[in-house]
């Protein structure tokens, strides 16, 4: 009489082992009652070479584990597809179930007021594209709204202080005339028609300073420094620019009559060549 011997592993009926060998139950294993499928699927655990003591409780562990699942609504459970190989379809059921809407024009995405509504509405069609739920949406709109108004606000910040700055150099660059330069600016601004919303279009392609540096020359051309308080010459008590003070002591250094009455201690030149040497040199002591 043959006896059938299991391998040392334990022993199952003909059904296949972990190691893909096919071998007979022993008669006295805790499972040999069991069918060839279900030997076969504790063999897979590694169940079969533990003891009936042992094997109990790893049983009712694993059947307590399913039970968490088997008490979730089948809506609810999720496969995850394979991203690299998954269709449309598949992936469309899988987005939709994490709570994707149906259509892009679905997601309730706020907008800032003035701002406009065409780059929202191609986010929307990004979103549902990439399988984004309608919570990650607003979350994320919400977000770039936040840091757009903050980018915003450093950005007008920034040009405020260029503003300043550029001012400053303004102020220095025209001196004494500075508030006389700014008048001839500005009228000539009004005077060609200008609005607000031109000079600020202006002003961000030239900077504050090349705005009214540009309009200053345009009103000296065409007579807006007179036009200031009607006669050039007096406009802001005679206030010149360094530049426009360094030229005209120039003027006044090649005229030989003005030369000769200044040498001679004339006071009126003396006092007209201090006046000059102030505006030409804002900041240092003259002679």
């Amino acid at each position: 009489m043959e006896t059938n011997t299991a391998p040392a592993d334990g022993g199952f009926g003909a059904a296949a082992g972990a190691t893909g060998e096919v071998y007979a139950p022993v008669a006295d294993s805790w499972h040999s009652g069991f069918d060839q499928e279900t030997v076969g699927w504790l063999d897979a655990r590694g169940l079969t070479k533990l003891s009936e003591k042992e094997a109990l409780p790893a049983l009712v562990k694993g059947f307590r584990d399913t039970q968490k699942f088997v008490g979730t609504p089948a809506e609810k459970l999720l496969k995850l597809p394979d991203f690299d190989k998954a269709d449309k379809v598949e992936l469309d059921q899988f987005y939709n179930k994490l709570g994707r809407p149906a259509e892009a024009k679905d997601y309730n995405i706020k907008v800032p007021e003035g701002v406009p509504t065409e780059f929202s509405e191609w986010a929307k069609g990004m979103f549902h594209e990439a399988g984004v739920n309608s919570r990650q949406a607003e979350q994320i709109a919400s977000k770039w709204n936040e840091y757009i108004s903050g980018a915003e606000g450093q950005s007008k910040e920034a040009q405020q202080q260029q503003v300043k700055d550029q001012e400053a150099s303004l102020k220095h660059e025209w001196g004494d005339a500075y508030d006389k330069q700014m008048s001839i600016a500005k009228n000539a601004a009004t005077s060609m028609g200008f609005t607000p919303e031109k000079v600020d279009a202006l002003q961000s392609a030239l900077g504050y300073d090349g705005v009214m540096k540009m309009m200053a020359s345009i009103g000296e051309k065409i007579g807006e420094s007179g036009f200031v308080s009607g006669d050039s010459s007096t406009s802001f008590n005679g206030a010149l620019t360094p530049a426009q003070a360094v030229s005209k002591i120039s003027v006044l250094q090649g005229d030989k009559d003005w030369t000769a009455k200044y040498l001679a201690g004339n006071a009126e030149a003396r006092a007209e060549m201090t006046r000059l040497q102030a505006m030409a040199y804002p900041g240092f002591m003259t002679l």
